[in-house]
């Protein structure tokens, strides 16, 4: 646990700053664990996205009851060749399956299950990095 606690706020911080466009970094590993800081975008509201996304969603209302009658045709279309893809994929099924592979394929997931072992993951999550100038120049 010793070498854990070398890692600092301050070391994240300057791996953060060094390693900014990258979407997971590894802050520890010493070949039996590591801690890997996972990095997802978060996007921030302002007016301007906020008057695009009134635009758009006014638009494409506009655009849907304009075009009312040809959307509902195509839903009708897609409807029938959804149908027709289930009970196309439920005969392949059919031919694909018998008693045997039945069995074999029940005896592969009572194996398996039983050959199962629970492994663990440590994930880092941060809300926010405020990166101090001073401390990680």
């Amino acid at each position: 646990m010793d070498e854990i606690e070398v890692i600092t706020p301050d070391a994240i911080a300057i791996e953060v700053k060094s390693n900014g466009k990258k979407k997971n970094q590894i802050v520890y590993n010493n070949g039996k664990a590591k801690i890997v800081l996972h990095f997802r975008k978060r996007y921030n509201e302002d007016e301007t996205l906020s008057r695009l996304d009134q635009e758009i969603l006014g638009l494409t209302a506009e655009l849907a009851r304009k075009n009312a009658i040809a959307i509902a045709e195509i839903e009708t279309e897609i409807d029938l060749h959804t149908n027709a893809i289930a009970l196309l994929e439920s005969k392949q099924d059919s031919l694909l399956s018998s008693p045997q592979t039945d069995k074999l394929k029940s005896d592969y997931d009572k194996h398996r299950e039983e050959n199962s072992e629970l492994v663990p993951g440590l994930s880092v999550y941060l809300n926010q990095v405020k990166l101090n100038q001073s401390s990680v120049d």
